[in-house]
């Protein structure tokens, strides 16, 4: 009991250093030591903008376009991170103007089978042979060099080619008996394609805290001018949108509201979020394919826009490879070259002409 005011008095000690340390807190985390600083308040913060708004839905998806027979060919063949009910209204779309729309690959984990290493034949461009239009969505698989190639190619003939992304989404956690594990990433490999044509994807997603769809990484997004992509379009909403960046004869088409913020770098501004560059299209979001989405705001004109622009396109027929080298004679069958004498044959000398 001799020691008991001596206790008393370390856990008075304590227990006024508690509340020094929790009285100076304020201070510490407030700008210029105000003790009562004043919270940021976005308008989505405001109590009159806490109750949902009622974004409607209606519209459907409409092509003006030719009646000229087209192909439109959808890639499943790199781990294309998309189911196919999720692009219905487009695909069903180009189905009831005409148009036929197939697939390329899905028949597994993997799609199609993998294509060989670089500099080989790949089955893709087999594939675009037939094809009018090219629709590549969210690849987790790099496209090998021959393939890349291949679309280049298809582009530069005339073929449409729209690719579409979103931001890099984390894996689920797994939980162990050690913890929970670290969350990989699962990186779009639509970048070293895409950047063939002066177009790239960013790996974080926009998110706008003052204006949006109910939620702050619905953004809104306008027109940025004249385009193939943006005709009757006021407004469209995405639902996880990442920002497009643009470069050579690329221009942009969308662009995100004014306030929307990047997460990987959290500054405002407007944000592209569609690019054209001549035959190619590039879209940082899928969402709004998606028929829970497709008719918010103008996104069915813009799915319209972008079937219209696939199959609006006049595709040069591809060259036919010659077989004829320099120094090589001829198949049988094919025409030999016009030529003022014998040909040598063996490294033999020609025989000289005998007058008659």
């Amino acid at each position: 009991m001799a020691n008991l005011p001596r206790l008393v008095g370390v856990f008075a000690l304590v227990l006024a250093l508690v509340l020094v340390v929790a009285a100076a807190i304020p201070l510490l985390a407030s700008p210029g030591g105000d003790a009562n600083p004043r919270p940021q308040n976005p308008a989505s913060f405001q109590p009159a903008n806490i109750v949902p708004q009622d974004l409607g839905q209606n519209g459907s998806v409409s092509i003006d376009a030719g009646s000229d027979e087209k192909v439109v060919l959808i890639d499943r063949a790199h781990d294309n991170d998309f189911e196919r009910e999720e692009i219905e209204p487009m695909v069903d779309a180009l189905v009831a103007q005409g148009y036929e729309v197939r697939f390329h690959g899905g028949g597994g984990p993997g799609g199609a089978p993998r294509s060989a290493g670089p500099g080989s034949s790949s089955p893709l461009n087999s594939s675009l042979r037939d094809a009018d239009a090219f629709v590549v969505i969210s690849p987790d698989r790099p496209f090998t060099d021959a393939a890349q190639r291949g679309i280049a190619d298809f582009a530069e003939r005339g073929g449409r080619v729209a690719l579409l992304g979103e931001p890099t989404s984390p894996s689920p956690a797994i939980t162990s008996i050690f913890g929970p594990a670290p969350r990989s990433t699962a990186t779009s490999q639509m970048t070293p394609l895409s950047s063939r044509f002066g177009m790239s994807l960013s790996t974080g997603y926009l998110y706008n805290m003052y204006e949006n769809g109910n939620n702050f990484q619905n953004v809104y997004a306008t027109a940025s001018g004249d385009g193939p992509l943006t005709a009757g379009v006021d407004r469209v909403l995405f639902d996880r949108a990442t920002e497009v960046a643009v470069g050579g004869d690329a221009s942009v088409a969308v662009s995100a509201t004014d306030r929307t913020a990047l997460s990987t770098t959290r500054q405002q501004g407007r944000y592209p979020v569609a690019a054209v560059n001549d035959n190619v299209v590039l879209i940082g979001d899928t969402s709004f394919l998606t028929p829970a989405n497709y008719q918010y705001a103008d996104n069915e004109v813009l799915i319209g826009n972008l079937a219209e622009f696939l199959v609006s396109g006049e595709k040069e027929p591809k060259p036919k490879p010659t077989t004829e080298r320099p120094g090589v004679p001829p198949r049988p069958g094919q025409p030999r070259p016009p030529s003022g004498g014998a040909l040598p044959t063996n490294g033999s000398t020609p025989p000289t002409p005998v007058a008659p």
